[in-house]
């Protein structure tokens, strides 16, 4: 809720605004001293949250994609 709250209900990749999802900026499991920081969240909708998974799992660490 932090981030989301943070972030003002609006994907910060994209601009969209109204549902929104927390996502990590440093993954959960190979960050765990970052899994409950706020400075580690960032909102996105899901299509940027679904493309920005697609592309770590291709291989591409992302970090935040705005």
């Amino acid at each position: 809720k932090g981030v989301i709250n943070r972030d003002g209900h609006r994907c910060i990749a994209c601009g969209e605004v109204g549902f929104v999802e927390a996502d990590h900026k440093y993954g959960w499991a190979k960050f765990s001293r970052l899994r409950y920081m706020l400075e580690n969240g960032q909102a996105l909708c899901r299509p940027c949250h679904k493309f920005k998974t697609a592309m770590e799992r291709g291989g591409i660490e992302t970090a935040s994609i705005y």
